[in-house]
């Protein structure tokens, strides 16, 4: 008897309780009837997932109020407290159907959220957007892969790392972690450093910076998003395009002239008040980063 089977009088008592508290226009169905019938009651069951999952986020609700009230009893008092976190695995099987996850409900539950990202940078912005939305940013981290790439390769390549590392802050998450180091070379640690040191020197925009419509794209798997405080701003360019094209033409709001650099090459970009749209090269898988100052006559206020 699994877990999305169970169909004893408890289980069939709270399935009742359930659908009474969150499920009100539907009548309450012995699960046996729907579960032997699922397409003549989807939303008999639908709901049944959703019911148990809810089952689960009680659990973890009980496990992270034992686990806070052991931390106020005998835990440390010189640092930080203790995280009660979830490190999932991969996240296309972080899911109620797979593992009974409704991260809309255990947001409120863990402190954080990391699910494990073997994909590339499409997929991790798409997937980490949807968990930002169901479960809230504060919440929201990425488990990253430094090792392995995806099913057809076993290494990334130059860049990657560094636009997956990106990705997931303009994305709104809160931060990354990396595993499969073992699995790693020297090239790719140099790039999460030396990406770790950007991030550092523009901690405030990563923060406190809020995602804008400033600029965009039109094209497939070509993206262009935005990160803005009152004093600067970070747009970060990438190509997911499965060709070899390199060129991506950016759009912008028209306004006063700016100045961008770009934070890695350390060129620059005249845009004229009146120009709304550039040209700019990125290989595939690729990102560019580049950056505004806003106390500048020379640049957008």
């Amino acid at each position: 008897m699994t877990m999305n089977t169970c169909l004893c009088d408890r289980c069939k008592g709270r399935w009742a309780d359930w659908l009474g508290e969150r499920r009100l226009q539907l009548e309450v169905v012995d699960p046996q009837v729907f579960l032997d019938d699922p397409l003549g009651y989807p939303d008999h069951f639908k709901a049944w997932w959703f019911f148990r999952a809810h089952l689960v986020t009680q659990w973890y609700e009980a496990a992270g109020s034992h686990v806070a009230a052991c931390i106020r009893k005998h835990g440390s008092r010189s640092g930080r407290a203790p995280w009660f976190a979830t490190y999932t695995g991969a996240v296309g099987m972080s899911n109620i159907k797979d593992n009974f996850l409704n991260v809309a409900e255990t947001g409120r539950v863990f402190d954080r959220i990391m699910p494990m990202y073997y994909s590339g940078g499409f997929h991790l912005r798409r997937e980490l957007r949807k968990l930002i939305r169901a479960a809230g940013r504060e919440v929201s981290y990425a488990s990253l892969n430094m090792g392995e790439a995806r099913a057809d390769r076993r290494m990334w390549r130059p860049g990657e790392n560094r636009t997956h590392m990106l990705e997931t802050l303009f994305a709104g998450g809160r931060g990354y972690m990396y595993w499969a180091w073992n699995k790693s070379n020297l090239r790719i640690i140099a790039e999460v450093a030396e990406t770790n040191g950007v991030v550092a020197d523009h901690e405030e925009i990563f923060v406190d910076g809020r995602s804008t419509e400033r600029f965009w794209t039109e094209q497939p798997r070509q993206f262009a998003s935005t990160l803005e405080t009152d004093e600067a701003g970070l747009l970060l360019i990438t190509n997911y395009t499965q060709t070899d094209n390199s060129r991506i033409w950016v759009f912008k709001r028209p306004g006063e002239p700016m100045t961008l650099t770009n934070v890695y090459a350390g060129t620059q970009l005249e845009l004229a008040p009146e120009q709304q749209i550039f040209q700019v090269d990125v290989p595939a898988a690729q990102c560019m980063l580049l950056k505004w100052e806003k106390s500048s006559p020379a640049n957008i206020r």
